[in-house]
């Protein structure tokens, strides 16, 4: 499904606020959220989520 260097990025809103970028690549899904605390600053996180193609089926 992706090859190479081939990306696709979608920025969403999720219900609570936050933003959070999420990045296909090839095989695997990286998600970087940007949470601001109560300082007003932003932490920032990164995970990366292996997955394949029967998993991406729903």
């Amino acid at each position: 499904m992706f090859s190479g260097d081939v990306a696709i990025c979608e920025n969403t809103r999720l219900e609570n606020g936050q933003r959070r970028n999420v990045m296909l690549g090839a095989g695997e899904i990286r998600i970087s959220a940007m949470v601001p605390d109560s300082l007003s600053e932003l932490e920032r996180s990164s995970e990366t989520y292996s997955f394949d193609s029967d998993s991406l089926r729903s």
